[in-house]
């Protein structure tokens, strides 16, 4: 899984997108990912899921595990470009109360 990260100025939030689904198999790039942009101490980070259509138990963890880290830091997280079936699980699962979700176009 690849991964596109742009915004170096620490007032521009950082988008992180991953290629692929947020699944166990391949859940331990994004977390390297999401790691690697919190070093950067950004102000607000972005997660692009254009390229995700599916998120699984392990997924959904580590996106509450990066939105409580990074929540701690007073950095605001929020997703966007998410299929609806990815919605209505984060609306499901309540996520759509702890950070902003936009559908995709």
């Amino acid at each position: 899984m690849g991964r596109k990260v742009g915004g170096k100025e620490k007032s521009a939030p950082n988008v992180l997108q991953p290629s692929g689904d947020l699944v166990a198999s391949t859940i331990e790039t994004f977390k390297k990912d999401v790691r690697s942009v919190m070093r950067n101490s950004p102000r607000a980070l972005v997660l692009d899921l254009t390229h995700v259509r599916m998120v699984d138990s392990v997924g959904l963890g580590v996106l509450i595990t990066a939105h409580n880290a990074l929540r701690k830091k007073g950095v605001k997280l929020a997703v966007t470009n998410v299929s609806k079936e990815i919605l209505d699980l984060f609306t499901a699962m309540q996520l759509d109360r702890h950070f902003e979700i936009g559908k995709a176009p």
